[in-house]
């Protein structure tokens, strides 16, 4: 269950500039409880991660998160629309969002409203997405002579970390409507008094169509993640290693109800899902 599939790459600009320029890791569910450090721990031949937590909790001696840059202007992605994120992806999406942004079932009943139109089909664009992070090469250099608490209970030979160093988000979401110009007019209308009736969004229409859902919430829709690995050097001596990822990483989540929550997408999506506690 994710935003694209990775496939689709080359034909959506939005897409290409996320994976390409920032190598996010799209959530398919975006969260409001997302930080720069968080730390997600992988089984060991599993498919399934953790819930992340702060890196600060696995190291020894006391270690302390470098300074987060926050606020960064994602200039290129601001503006930037997808080619089509209709479908079911782009509207499981789209709920999230404004389900994360406003009351509950906000999101829920707008998408009822673009889904009861079939001909029609949505794309989107972030509005002043921003980014949070840190320095990778700071963050290295404070992880000298640190390691692993081997007492830990998450700790194990064999297990995966990934290290959150980047942070993309936004408040708003823009959404246009492509297809027959009556039935636009009328779903535009049913939307927008859908997000209005919550005092949490506010709904706006421009001349070209498109509608803004604005909240007050930056909810993070990506991050970037490093592979952290220590190697032991022998006689109580080692080093971190922060491993790039060339491509989104690929895992599942916690059993909920019978059903696999996803944490990392499968193999032919970009996404990674995970709701806050």
């Amino acid at each position: 269950m994710g935003f694209w599939s990775r496939l689709k790459k080359a034909e959506d600009p939005l897409l290409k500039m996320m994976l390409d320029k920032y190598r996010l890791n799209l959530l398919s569910i975006p969260r409001e409880k997302a930080s720069v450090g968080d730390l997600y721990v992988q089984e060991a031949n599993s498919p399934y991660v953790s819930t992340p937590g702060s890196i600060s909790n696995f190291l020894e001696p006391v270690f302390e998160i470098p300074q987060v840059v926050n606020g960064e202007i994602m200039a290129f992605v601001s503006g930037t629309t997808s080619r089509d994120a209709s479908g079911k992806a782009g509207m499981d999406f789209l709920e999230g969002f404004l389900n994360a942004l406003g009351p509950a079932a906000v999101g829920s009943k707008v998408r009822a409203s673009y889904e009861s139109s079939s001909k029609n089909k949505i794309v989107f664009t972030f509005e002043n997405p921003t980014r949070d992070y840190v320095d990778p090469g700071l963050l290295g250099r404070k992880l000298i002579d640190h390691s692993l608490m081997s007492q830990h209970a998450l700790i194990a030979e064999g297990r995966k970390y990934y290290i959150v160093t980047g942070v993309a988000r936004s408040s708003a979401i823009s959404v246009i409507s492509e297809g027959n110009t009556k039935q636009i007019l009328d779903l535009d209308a049913q939307v927008m008094k859908l997000a209005n009736i919550s005092g949490d969004i506010s709904v706006q229409k421009n001349q070209t169509g498109q509608v803004t859902f604005k909240g007050g919430k930056s909810l993070a829709f990506g991050v970037e993640l490093y592979e952290l690995k220590f190697i032991n050097g022998g006689e109580g001596r080692g080093k971190f290693r922060m491993d790039i990822q060339e491509n989104p990483l690929v895992a599942r989540g916690e059993v909920e109800e019978g059903q696999t929550v996803p944490i990392f997408g499968p193999e032919e999506d970009v996404a990674i899902s995970i709701q806050d506690k």
